[in-house]
């Protein structure tokens, strides 16, 4: 899912989009450094919005039931699985993405990449 961060803001301009910065002022900064000969009042500026996994336990549940299951007792375990209550998907799925994200930190493989979708003249409005 992608999540918005309002603590972050990005220039835009001419399709180009700067790194995050941590205020508007720091992203109007950021793009006179990169683009001094330019008029600043041209740029726009957005919040990023990252992405966030979320591990579907659904997904897990089918896939142990239908690919993990041994076929020798497969036969045997039609009813394996098939009557989960909702709360305890919740909480398997809570449970797995926690373990997910950490695990996806540790070792360096978090998504830094990030989308814009709406932007603001920073000379215009006040946020």
């Amino acid at each position: 899912m992608l999540v918005k961060n309002e603590n972050e803001w990005c220039w835009c301009f001419k399709g180009f989009v700067g790194e995050p910065k941590k205020s508007i002022e720091d992203a109007v900064k950021d793009f006179a450094e990169t683009y001094p000969a330019e008029e600043v009042p041209m740029i726009r500026v957005g919040n990023p919005y990252y992405y966030v996994p979320t591990v579907d336990a659904d997904h897990v549940i089918e896939d142990v039931v239908e690919y993990d299951l041994d076929d020798e007792i497969a036969e045997y375990s039609d009813e394996y699985l098939l009557s989960v209550k909702q709360e305890h998907i919740d909480e398997l799925q809570e449970s797995l993405t926690k373990v997910f994200r950490e695990w996806e930190e540790r070792n360096g493989y978090k998504n830094t990449s990030f989308v814009i979708f709406e932007t603001i003249n920073p000379f215009e409005n006040k946020v």
